[in-house]
């Protein structure tokens, strides 16, 4: 693999990462909303449905720990792998 390739690759590798983070984030700022939002419609009327919301909400695949694990843990392991042959072809080893 040449430089300008090992470049190119991992360029799309740290946006596809950077995209990763960011689902993560989102998933997690959406979740904590959706909390307070049910939190203050009991307070205002009395009626409790957080918990058929939020487990149904901790069903969805965005919002599964687990899945979101399977998609960033990788991709963070595997940026290792992908810089170290440009970090040796550029002589940063």
């Amino acid at each position: 693999m040449t430089l300008a390739a090992a470049v190119f690759w991992c360029r799309h590798f740290v946006d596809f990462h950077g995209e990763m983070l960011l689902l993560v984030h989102w998933s997690i700022l959406a979740y904590t909303g959706l909390v307070k939002i049910l939190k203050k419609h009991h307070k205002r009327t009395g009626l409790l449905v957080r918990a058929p919301h939020l487990d149904n909400l901790l069903n969805q695949p965005f919002c599964s720990v687990e899945v979101r694990a399977q998609l960033g843990d990788p991709a963070t392991r595997r940026a290792g792998c992908v810089f170290m042959p440009v970090d040796i072809a550029v002589g940063h080893a």
